[in-house]
């Protein structure tokens, strides 16, 4: 039986064999964890789907294409030599699992050492990017690269919004009580009711407008950026939303999501409020077509209803791919977001269903 690197995202394309958990030619039955693999996502466990003895095909630290057969389950006997007998220090082998470095392309009949390892490491600046991070920086220039993405901004004025916030604060419990990010995505998902073109995803040239809501959240986790998917969030309330991002950020920071966490988003938000940042450009992540950046909470002094008031105010961000959305209905998307944070009553009411 050929075991091969499964797919555990709707846009993975390629995974690190992070670690194996069982030796070559060890005997496993179905179920038992044979290796982890880590994505620019996440990193998860893989059970064995059948029984057998074990041959290893992948090396710890390689990392190979989707499909890619990375092991074999047989029937005993003499197994085939394993790319883990690449001779090695054990240095090298270090340097190679944390590179994603295949050894079996330094090996030419001696010993490989570490600088043999490091000669080969990828570098942007002079810095050495692994793991997530690599990979994360492959998806973001693949993303620039493939898409015409143009990036608009609106300032929204928070102020009755917070008031609401503060007010949900004594009626919810404390896992139901929404966030600024919260507030932000339950107007995003019921916009994406008024303006259908921006749910949507691009193949090919083919434009596939979705029925259902499923935002992507952005969370700032150790090994870099992960963004675990909400779900059918136009059928949750504000509260039920709250403890769905409050849920699926504490298991992003911890790696505990699992694969369905990671797959079907249709929209994206992202937040660099908190680290004091009015503007930025959020990139698009392919096949969506739009991601909306929220900035900082900031006060000001303006006229309101005739009188002078201190006002709270916030910009947000929205890039999208100009090949899918225009300009103009970018922006009636993003005047509806604006709408309804400065209407929240409207975030507690309405239904984008």
């Amino acid at each position: 039986m050929e075991l091969t690197l499964p797919l555990l995202g709707d846009v993975m394309t390629e995974g690190t064999l992070a670690k194996w958990l069982q030796p070559d030619g060890a005997t496993v039955r179905e179920g038992d964890p044979l290796y982890e693999v880590e994505t620019d996502k996440v990193t998860l466990t893989v059970d064995a789907p059948g029984s057998g003895v074990l041959e290893r095909v992948v090396l710890e630290g390689e990392t190979v294409p989707v499909g890619t057969v990375v092991a074999r389950l047989g029937s005993g006997g003499a197994a085939a030599v394993s790319v883990a007998e690449v001779r090695a220090t054990p240095a090298a082998r270090a340097a190679a699992r944390r590179l994603g470095i295949d050894l079996r392309k330094i090996a030419n009949g001696r010993r490989v050492r570490e600088a043999d390892v490091l000669a080969l490491a990828p570098k942007v600046g002079g810095a050495v990017l692994v793991g997530r991070r690599k990979v994360i920086a492959e998806r973001m220039r693949a993303s620039l690269a493939e898409t015409a993405q143009l990036t608009v901004s609106m300032e929204v004025d928070m102020t009755e919004a917070l008031h609401l916030r503060e007010q949900l604060k004594e009626l919810f419990t404390e896992l139901q009580r929404p966030t600024i990010t919260d507030l932000v995505i339950r107007a995003t998902v019921l916009a994406l009711g008024k303006h259908p073109e921006m749910n949507a995803s691009l193949h090919d040239g083919q434009l596939e407008v979705h029925e259902r809501v499923h935002v992507g959240l952005a969370v700032d986790a150790d090994e870099g950026l992960i963004v675990p998917v909400i779900r059918g969030a136009d059928a949750l309330g504000i509260a039920g939303l709250a403890e769905r991002t409050k849920d699926l950020s504490a298991r992003a920071r911890d790696n505990r999501l699992g694969v369905d966490d990671l797959s079907g988003g249709t929209f994206t938000v992202t937040s660099l409020g908190p680290l004091g940042v009015d503007f930025f450009t959020p990139i698009v992540n392919p096949p969506q077509v739009g991601i909306l950046g929220i900035g900082r909470v900031f006060e000001r002094v303006v006229m309101h209803a005739g009188q002078v008031a201190q006002r709270q105010f916030m910009y947000l961000n929205l890039s999208f791919d100009h090949q899918a959305v225009d300009g103009a209905p970018a922006a009636r998307f993003l005047q509806s977001v604006k709408r309804f944070l400065e209407l929240p009553a409207a975030l507690v009411v309405s239904t984008s269903r």
